[in-house]
């Protein structure tokens, strides 16, 4: 087992400080701090009541991703 999975495998479960990058077609990007559970694998769980208010704000008909 590498660093990172024993890293991973001790935040399953856990909340944690989290970026949330949002990136909005034009070339812009907002980024959110949450505190999110994190599942077996080490990666955060992003509830759809956080992606809802954060999309919320982006006017409607743009093109976005989430990192």
């Amino acid at each position: 087992m590498t660093c990172q999975d024993i890293q991973k495998k001790e935040l399953a479960g856990k909340t944690k400080l989290t970026a949330v990058t949002v990136y909005v077609s034009p070339g812009r990007k907002t980024t959110h701090f949450l505190m999110l559970n994190h599942d077996s694998k080490g990666r955060a769980i992003l509830p759809m009541a956080y992606l809802n208010q954060i999309v919320g704000k982006i006017p409607r008909g743009t093109t976005f991703s989430v990192a």
